[in-house]
């Protein structure tokens, strides 16, 4: 077996699984379980992973959406491949470390109402690189219901990525306004496209740009929905490349992570939580850290992973 070295790991990498919680069966006390798939948690390619952000989705279940998050409803237990459980059951917001990088602005009735921005900062051992006249795409979901009447409508979200040119040191950003379409109810098709590099999301000066965040920010001029129902956060998907290439894409298979899990630097109230892992923890080809979870709210939903990390770089033409 080659020797680790993490210093190979340069490119961001998001794996997101998600599997169905129903509803508690019976009065209080009661709970229903659930695990995510352990053929979907296994790893195609080896992975330094940094953070797992859970959420839930009640608009991807066919009851009525609440509107607020169940997560304090939500117990777990977590335990890395064949290892016995790392404690007992626990409410899932106890294991939320990121509490001082939480943003207030999405507070409904505050001075900022209706707006709410996600801060993620690449940790890679070399800088990425925007090179000149490469920009930036942005695949985007909006995942389909089951239930009628309740698509998830259409709005435009803001993705920025910032930086200083790689020559001159000057900051620089790119940025590239994401429009959404509306949801599908099933038995319709996924709704789901990419943002082609355009004259705001191509860079054209002449240096390469080193990336230093990216930015996804929301309101509810762009998308009106906000205003009225947060949960934009957690139900809408993208993923980004920071070319047209393939190699380049921090998903597999065009693969794209709920919005809340780009919350690493800087990420919005009660629709998350994170587990933090410092140092990175390597996990190996088909290795998982698993999840059960019991639901006490009456309500049933979706839980969402996404395992947030660095890999090595692919060359093109193989996949992940």
């Amino acid at each position: 077996m080659d020797e680790f070295n993490p210093a190979e790991f340069k490119i961001p990498d998001f794996h997101t699984v998600v599997c169905h919680l129903p509803a508690r069966p019976g009065g209080a006390g009661t709970y229903s379980p659930s695990q995510f798939n352990v053929e979907d948690l296994e790893l195609e390619h080896e992975v330094l992973l940094e953070r797992i952000v859970l959420t839930e989705m009640q608009r991807q279940e066919v009851v009525p959406d609440t509107g607020a998050s169940i997560l304090p409803q939500i117990r777990m237990r977590w335990w890395e491949d064949k290892d016995r459980a790392y404690g007992d059951f626990i409410p899932i917001i106890a294991v939320d470390e990121r509490r001082p990088d939480l943003s207030l602005v999405d507070v409904f009735g505050a001075p900022w109402n209706g707006y709410g921005q996600l801060v993620y900062e690449p940790d890679t051992p070399e800088p990425l690189i925007i090179k000149d006249r490469d920009g930036i795409v942005v695949d985007w979901e909006n995942p389909t219901v089951p239930a009628v009447g309740v698509a998830f409508p259409a709005g435009q979200i803001d993705v920025s990525v910032s930086g200083v040119l790689k020559d001159d040191n000057r900051p620089y950003t790119l940025y590239a306004p994401v429009p959404y379409l509306i949801g599908a109810v099933a038995p319709a098709g996924l709704v789901a496209g990419s943002v082609a590099p355009g004259g705001t999301s191509r860079n054209r000066t002449g240096q390469d740009m080193i990336v230093k965040r990216v930015v996804i920010a929301i309101n509810d001029v762009d998308y009106p929905a906000l205003a009225a129902d947060p949960r934009i956060w957690r139900h809408l998907r993208l993923m980004l490349r920071l070319s047209g290439r393939e190699t380049d894409r921090w998903a597999v298979e065009r693969n794209r992570a709920p919005l809340i899990a780009f919350g690493q630097r800087q990420t919005v109230n009660n629709h998350g939580i994170t587990i933090p892992f410092s140092p990175k923890k390597h996990m190996g080809v088909r290795s998982t850290i698993q999840f059960e979870f019991r639901n006490y709210s009456v309500v049933a939903t979706t839980m969402i992973g996404t395992f947030c990390g660095l890999k090595k770089p692919k060359k093109a033409g193989v996949p992940g």
